[in-house]
């Protein structure tokens, strides 16, 4: 497996554009050769603005800077702060299918020159495959690093170097559910969960730099590479398990949840204990979702709000109906999503057999399992969810596979339907 890595690493190297090369080019050729250059340059810039279909649509703006987090000892944390453009935009370079004014003709035949319409059309849809009505695979993990049942930080860098190589993009459970993923057109959403926040999954060295070989570190180094969001979702413990409470550094627990959330990653709730909810009492259930999503909330500050719950050991009360709202002694709750710790890629959320409190999860533990599930969906591209790069679009081909469901009734996307 690491010598396929180190090819896959290889190839990706050798795509990537040389620098340093041709040092002073503009010495070899002549004025001649520069003012054709530059006409290239602005003919290409000018093609690559325009759709198929004549469309005007809007490049993605993707930026990147530093951040540094300060320990409760007054020590510096350098973490990478990485923001990507908001929804319309393609941080792989393509162009998305965003928003564009066209002219519009209303029924008595005047016309509004303003009016913002979507440039996904059945042809360009057509033309990515489009399939927003099919199924989406949920990954689940837990440790990274080098010990018993944990996944190495090589092969996470596998399973992700596999994702990016099959068409992959990456989203969190929250994105997914809201129907708000920002996909390029003609990839597919692959979500990536981590439970337990053992400290392989998010670990700063002690010079105060983050560890490239901890789950985030790998993650963010993706980002910074090129053509991966910084899109997932975390379930940290809070008070069992010492070692790994908030990935394990106490003095930097906080900031982690906050930065987390600022580089545009998820935290969801996993309860407070650890707790086994199938045998549980309904106010012991009610405490751990109540306090664990008041906790969370109140380290990550700035309004943010937990939305997904995955229960622990994947065990659901006996009256599951407790994991998406109640109260317990005053304090109120409610969750969006429940995540399951089993199952296979989940329906899409505009199918009618999407269920939001059984989110199903793949696990991913095992070094081949990224391989197992890629070769499946090679053969089984049908029934793969490809987007067609706008979020505000839900794109199917007619006559999709009966076993994907119909569309729900009651979405807000402009529907777009095309003859495969």
């Amino acid at each position: 497996m690491t010598k396929n890595l180190q090819a896959q690493r290889r190839r990706e190297e050798r795509r990537r554009p040389r620098v340093g090369r041709s040092t002073f080019w503009w010495r070899r050729v002549g004025a001649l050769g520069i003012v054709l250059a530059i006409a290239a340059v602005a003919v290409a810039i000018l093609i690559a603005c325009t759709g198929n279909d004549g469309d005007t649509v809007k490049a993605p703006a993707v930026s990147a800077v530093s951040a540094t987090s300060t320990t409760a000892t007054g020590s510096t944390v350098a973490l990478p702060r990485t923001t990507v453009a908001s929804a319309g935009s393609a941080s792989s370079g393509n162009l998305s299918a965003g928003s564009a004014t066209v002219e519009t003709v209303s029924a008595d035949g005047s016309t509004d020159e303003t009016t913002p319409v979507t440039a996904v059309t059945a042809s360009r849809a057509k033309q990515v495959g489009a399939n927003e009505l099919g199924r989406i695979p949920v990954l689940m993990y837990h440790l990274v690093g080098t010990g018993k049942s944990h996944l190495t930080p090589d092969q996470l860098r596998f399973h992700i170097a596999l994702l990016r190589s099959h068409g992959f993009y990456p989203t969190t459970v929250r994105e997914m559910v809201e129907g708000t993923m920002d996909i390029p057109a003609g990839k597919s959403p692959v979500v990536l969960t981590f439970d337990d926040s053992s400290p392989g999954q998010f670990r700063v060295l002690d010079d105060g730099t983050l560890d490239p070989d901890c789950a985030v570190g790998i993650l963010q180094a993706e980002v910074a590479w090129g053509n991966w969001a910084p899109k997932a979702t975390f379930f940290p413990l809070l008070e069992v398990n010492q070692s790994n409470i908030l990935f394990g550094q106490a003095d930097l627990a906080q900031r982690k949840l906050q930065d987390l959330v600022a580089w545009g990653y998820e935290i969801g709730s996993h309860g407070l204990s650890h707790m086994n909810f199938s045998k549980a009492t309904n106010a012991q259930v009610r405490k751990e979702l109540a306090q664990s999503q008041a906790k969370l909330e109140s380290l990550v500050g700035d309004g943010y709000e937990v939305f997904t719950v995955s229960p622990p050991y994947g065990e659901y009360p006996s009256d599951a109906s407790l994991l998406l709202s109640g109260e317990y002694e005053g304090v109120t709750y409610s969750y969006q999503a429940v995540v399951m710790a089993w199952g296979e890629s989940s329906s899409s959320p505009f199918s009618s057999k999407f269920d939001v409190t059984r989110i199903p999860r793949i696990t991913s533990a095992a070094p081949e399992s990224v391989k197992k599930l890629l070769k499946y969906w090679n053969n089984h591209r049908h029934l793969l969810y490809i987007s067609d790069g706008d979020p505000e679009t839900i794109s199917i081909p007619k006559g999709a596979p009966a076993e994907l469901g119909t569309l729900r009734a009651g979405l807000k996307q402009r529907i777009v339907e095309y003859a495969p």
